[in-house]
């Protein structure tokens, strides 16, 4: 699974690097104003995969509790 997320991951991150910067003869070329809002970008990425991670963290957690232990919880608190 972790060849699977590493490769999505890089390509996605490969394609902000190329949406926000130029190809030229010695390579990629960036503006400062490219830079910046790669860097937003980059940011709202890393954002949004921590959240899906602290998503998915809180389904396993509930998911592995046993059943019982989850409609007593629901109990008590009423």
């Amino acid at each position: 699974m972790r060849g699977a997320m590493e490769s999505v991951t890089k390509m996605a991150l490969e394609e902000m690097i190329a949406s926000h910067s130029k190809e030229s003869r010695f390579g990629y070329v960036m503006s400062e104003e490219n830079m910046k809002e790669l860097v937003d970008t980059l940011y709202e990425f890393f954002e949004t995969s921590r959240s899906l991670k602290a998503a998915g963290d809180r389904m396993l957690q509930q998911g592995t509790q046993p059943q019982g232990a989850r409609s007593s919880a629901g109990r008590m608190g009423r």
